[in-house]
């Protein structure tokens, strides 16, 4: 179990500039996909370590 926390909704702040928003996002579409390739992983590991045994008798 990965805690990852998701709290990256970037609300504009007074004097926050655009640029900053986009990096910020930048940011945190990072981290999904971080998250999305690890569950990946994860379900790839676990079809791999079924027993298949059965499809070759």
């Amino acid at each position: 179990e990965h805690d990852h926390s998701l709290s990256c909704v970037v609300t504009p702040q007074d004097g926050d500039t655009s640029a900053q928003m986009i990096e910020e996002n930048l940011n945190c579409l990072g981290h999904l996909s971080t998250i999305i390739h690890e569950a990946n992983e994860e379900q790839g590991n676990s079809m791999m370590n079924l027993d298949w045994s059965w499809l070759t008798e």
